[in-house]
């Protein structure tokens, strides 16, 4: 697996996309309602709606991509990983779960 994207959660997610594009050249990879991707060159940067994003707290996820989402939670269950979230939208896969520190980490299809 490879880290593909971190994804913060914001009020603003149109605002925050432009101040990327503008301060780092950053491109729009996909757009939907709520959400805006911009391309890392490496690892992308995903802007979510979330209201509330007020800067307290982690408003971050790292996003692990794989093929094989199923195969890989099994993987990381046998390491004692706990899932807390997973899900399917739009034909892509999800699993959540939280990092010693206390992270959000999410394996996902999308995009891989």
């Amino acid at each position: 697996m490879r880290i593909g994207r971190v994804v913060l959660f914001v009020d603003d997610v149109a605002g925050l996309a432009e101040f990327y594009q503008r301060c780092f050249g950053m491109e729009i990879v996909s757009k939907e309602k709520g959400w805006i991707e911009l391309d890392g060159r490496g690892c992308n940067l995903g802007l979510h709606a979330a209201k509330g994003a007020d800067g307290e707290g982690s408003n971050a996820k790292i996003c692990w991509l794989t093929g094989d989402v199923l195969g890989e939670k099994e993987r990381l269950e046998d390491l004692g990983v706990k899932f807390v979230r997973e899900f399917e939208w739009e034909g892509m896969r999800f699993a959540d779960f939280v990092d010693p520190a206390g992270n959000v980490v999410q394996i996902t299809d999308r995009g891989a």
